[in-house]
């Protein structure tokens, strides 16, 4: 099972491959641009993009990604990274699935939504 890291700086990037790899059996792709976000999803099934608010490069709004990257691949899941509650909602709006902020990458909740898109039971195990 793949998931997309799209538009993180390495700091969180590390962080949420570090978080994925600790509960789940998944393969991490990092994109960094929007341009090569795209272009990954149309080439690769993802089950999950873990996408940035804004981009740390290029500064490209995520939020206006994610009707191209339903467009593209309307089977993934889309889980906005952002703090902020009224990007979260924008977010589930524009087709994501509730997303969560950095500060809370080690909460419970922040698992069981995960779990809840990679379709694992707790153990961590694919049903």
């Amino acid at each position: 099972m793949k998931v997309l890291i799209a538009g993180h700086c390495s700091y969180d990037t590390t962080n949420l491959s570090n978080l994925l790899s600790q509960i789940f059996e998944v393969e991490t792709v990092v994109t960094r641009s929007p341009q090569e976000t795209l272009a990954e999803l149309a080439r690769t099934p993802f089950r999950l993009v873990l996408l940035n608010r804004v981009f740390e490069e290029g500064r490209e709004n995520g939020l206006e990604m994610i009707p191209q990257l339903k467009k593209i691949s309307p089977a993934t899941d889309i889980m906005l990274i952002s703090n902020f509650q009224d990007a979260q909602t924008a977010a589930v709006e524009a087709g994501a699935i509730p997303g969560f902020g950095k500060r809370a990458l080690a909460a419970a909740e922040t698992r069981e939504m995960l779990q809840r898109s990679l379709m694992v039971d707790a153990s961590g195990i694919p049903d």
